[in-house]
């Protein structure tokens, strides 16, 4: 669980996932309580009572994020498939449609926090403590290992994943839309070890935070603060450079777009919407 704060807490995931059936995404999204839990007992250290206080309040979050955000989802995800269908798929509705998938992730962030806070203010002993920094160490690690292969092949892998992701909407692309991804991967090659930098500095201010055995309030305020705000603790130059960077992938949308046929479009459409019915069924 700590080891994903920074991608705004895998609940948030749902917002982007790119599944290839909607019955890919229920059977992915019945197992998310599980994968948090195995996540979460990768960093954390549990005694038989922590434990249970971990499986408690994550199936309370996930019981919270059914009933609340999914279906804010479902909401977003039509609006975004009725902007298609009335041809609104310009600079203006692209931009809007990232605003408004960003005050989603902040809603959620805020209502998953108080549950992860109960769970973390039963971490600030220094033996837990320390064997969350040698955890978040051996994945940082990992994540090293990656960015020390060949730029070419991250590149490569890179372009690969985006073609894959956009492709599972749109279905085939053409040569314009390839071409864009390619150029779109090769200029943001350098963002992955950005990200990787700061998140370092994230887990070294919550370890930092942790040892001065905060209270579940004060908990609950951090987490909001370091995960949407981390700029205020760590790092202030990164909101600018985060900004930048989700005001480039929004102009690679308004190009893709701008490139897309009626079938293309078409099928955008539709999938936002089978994503939406499953967020639907799910939250019922």
């Amino acid at each position: 669980m700590v080891g994903k704060m920074n991608r705004k807490l895998m609940p948030t995931l749902v917002i982007t996932m790119g599944l290839a059936a909607c019955s890919s995404f229920k059977i992915m999204y019945d197992f998310a309580d599980d994968y948090i839990k195995q996540e979460a007992k990768f960093f954390l250290k549990f005694d038989e009572q922590g434990e249970q206080n971990l499986n408690d309040q994550v199936d309370k979050m996930m019981e919270w994020h059914n009933a609340i955000m999914l279906p804010r989802y479902a909401a977003y995800l039509r609006q975004l498939a009725n902007q298609l269908d009335h041809g609104l798929y310009g600079a203006t509705a692209i931009t809007k449609g990232m605003k408004d998938g960003r005050i989603l992730v902040q809603i959620t962030v805020a209502g998953v926090a108080p549950y992860v806070a109960r769970i973390l203010v039963r971490q600030t002993i220094i033996e837990n403590i320390e064997h969350l920094r040698l955890k978040l160490i051996e994945r940082s690690k990992e994540q090293k290992e990656k960015l020390a292969r060949p730029i070419e092949k991250q590149t490569e892998d890179r372009t690969e994943r985006l073609t894959k992701n956009v492709g599972r909407f749109m279905g085939d692309l053409n040569e314009i839309q390839n071409n864009l991804i390619n150029r779109y991967a090769k200029s943001t090659i350098n963002d992955a070890k950005r990200r990787l930098d700061n998140r370092n500095l994230r887990q070294s201010a919550l370890l930092t935070f942790l040892a001065g055995k905060p209270k579940e309030m004060e908990i609950d305020a951090f987490i909001n603060q370091i995960v949407l705000r981390a700029h205020e603790i760590v790092d202030r130059d990164y909101k600018g450079y985060s900004e930048k960077r989700i005001a480039r992938f929004t102009t690679l949308l308004v190009n893709i777009f701008a490139a897309s046929t009626n079938d293309q479009r078409q099928a955008t459409s539709e999938k936002l919407r089978s994503y939406a019915q499953d967020f639907s069924e799910i939250s019922n």
